[in-house]
């Protein structure tokens, strides 16, 4: 594998601890332990990587493995202008309205350049935007991808261990113990602190909604290109991230 793997998800979704269990088990992360570069809010380890930038390649040059939320929004300027190759792309995938919330509650609020968020719905409504954004420029660019549920990984380490086995030569050389090891060293119960809260009636279907419009786009890319195993691939994605927004869509509503 020769070019990058990124992580990244809509922030408050488990794209930190990723980030130090990826550096605990010793890989590229440019990171040299679980500690190093967190701050106090168990966020952290992550780099500002410029949609345009032509010393990207040179700048990241020694780290395979780079996390920033941004690239939800960022990454089709960096595959368009081509300054970073890209192997894969781990989506952290958690709860839109719990990742809102979570956002709020540690004043870390994003939102559109002309009007910040001050609410958690104005929040969630910015973050089902961007993980859409996200996931149709996965799929109409032919990225490869991995999709893990937070706070699931932190729970199952069995799961975060098959999950990540998907990003191809990521694991190689780790047995299950090893890992093991460094999942409970660095994945802890305590980390998710804010519950789902209710979905209000305006938002429901809404998740269900911006996956469809993933779906379409797909189905686009499809009707305009020879089926193969890599779109294959790409599409068992984007039904994975639709079927498990469908199935919390049923349990809450």
């Amino acid at each position: 594998m020769r070019g990058k793997i990124l992580v990244t998800g809509t922030g408050r979704c488990g794209t930190s601890c990723m980030m130090q269990l990826l550096s605990k088990l010793k890989l590229p992360t440019g990171f040299d332990s679980m500690r190093h570069g967190m701050g106090t809010d168990y966020a952290g380890q992550e780099f500002i990587i410029p949609p345009s930038c032509d010393t990207l390649k040179e700048d990241y040059k020694d780290i395979q493995i780079l996390k920033d939320p941004r690239l939800c929004w960022t990454l089709r300027t960096i595959l368009e202008e081509g300054t970073l190759e890209i192997d894969h792309v781990i989506v952290m995938v958690r709860n839109v309205l719990t990742s809102a919330e979570s956002r709020m509650k540690a004043g870390k609020m994003v939102g559109p350049s002309d009007k910040a968020p001050t609410t958690s719905n104005e929040q969630a409504e910015f973050l089902y935007e961007s993980i859409g954004h996200l996931f149709e420029t996965l799929v109409l660019y032919g990225v490869a991808y991995t999709t893990i549920v937070y706070p699931r990984v932190v729970k199952d380490p069995r799961y975060a261990y098959d999950r990540l086995k998907l990003v191809p030569g990521l694991l190689d050389g780790k047995t299950y113990v090893e890992f093991q090891r460094g999942h409970a060293a660095v994945m802890r119960k305590s980390r998710v602190t804010v519950q789902p809260p209710a979905i209000p009636a305006r938002y429901r279907g809404l998740r269900a909604g911006i996956a469809e419009e993933v779906a379409k786009a797909y189905n686009v890319l499809t009707l305009n290109s020879d089926m193969n195993s890599e779109i294959d691939i790409h599409a068992a994605g984007v039904l994975d991230a639709l079927e498990v927004i469908r199935e919390d869509n049923k349990t809450r509503e």
